[in-house]
């Protein structure tokens, strides 16, 4: 009887684990696997995933993002995205809003190719053109005709632009296992952690790498959080990935606490 009871409860167990993993299809596989990263080493060229954006700042909703991933004819990635952001003006009755296009392009190894991001506010407030070309080790940057450049020393860099840039950096963390080191590239676009007036690059170095629970898609998942920290300052940001799905983006002990997440993925109410 005794014996019946071990297996009853191996069976049970069994059971109740089979039941967790099995979840909604999200762009043709199961929630409980994501694996965005297999889908671009798979694909031949076309979309292989997309996303919806909630930005977070001070509790407030500040804006929102659309962005798709698309494996290119020469095996390089290309993002598309856009969106529309609020900022935080303290001008009573005032809400403008920007909205915003943002292309980047990496190559094979995921390295950055170029970055094209166009702001457009009411009645022209805020327009702002960016290009950022990569050629070898140089780092051009057009800033709505404001021009620099720069040599590049890095083996792991990557584009920061709108949010939706993380989604590349995601399949970057996976395919180099969370490197120790790595080098953002700025556009210098609006909002928390756009870089200094000038800056092109900012170094950041791996502080931890750990697992999170969190509810996707009304399902209990692990995800990995990677903990990165800017080398000439004492913040720090987090990225939430799960098999190269990017899922949140947080920003860490700063003085304007902001983050980002997937609303197709935890919901429109999510909190971090």
């Amino acid at each position: 009887m005794k014996q019946n009871k071990t297996y009853l409860g191996l069976i049970t167990g069994a059971i109740l684990f089979s039941l967790l993993s099995m979840t909604p299809i999200v762009l043709g596989q199961s929630a409980s696997d994501l694996p965005v990263y297999n889908q671009f080493k798979d694909a031949s060229s076309g979309t292989f995933a997309t996303g919806e954006l909630i930005y977070i700042n001070k509790g407030k909703k500040l804006g929102t993002e659309s962005y798709k991933l698309s494996k290119t004819s020469s095996g390089g990635v290309k993002l598309t995205a856009s969106g529309v952001v609020t900022p935080p003006i303290p001008i009573p009755f005032v809400k403008p809003k920007i909205k915003f296009d943002q292309t980047i392009q990496v190559s094979k190894e995921l390295k950055p190719l170029s970055l094209e991001l166009q702001y457009k506010g009411p009645l022209g407030i805020g327009n702002k053109k960016i290009k950022v070309t990569v050629n070898g080790d140089q780092v051009k940057v057009d800033r709505g005709g404001k021009k620099s450049e720069k040599t590049l020393r890095s083996t792991n860099p990557f584009f920061l632009g709108t949010n939706s840039s993380q989604a590349i950096v995601a399949l970057l963390l996976v395919a180099k296992g969370g490197p120790e080191q790595m080098t953002e590239i700025l556009s210098g676009s609006t909002g928390p952690g756009g870089g200094e007036e000038g800056q092109i690059t900012r170094g950041v170095e791996l502080k931890s790498i750990d697992t999170r629970r969190m509810k996707i898609k009304g399902n209990i998942l692990d995800v990995d959080r990677f903990v990165y920290g800017e080398l000439e300052s004492k913040i720090e940001k987090a990225i939430y990935v799960k098999n190269g799905t990017f899922i949140a983006y947080q920003r860490l002990n700063a003085e304007n606490p902001f983050y980002v997440y997937r609303s197709d993925l935890l919901g429109e109410n999510f909190k971090l």
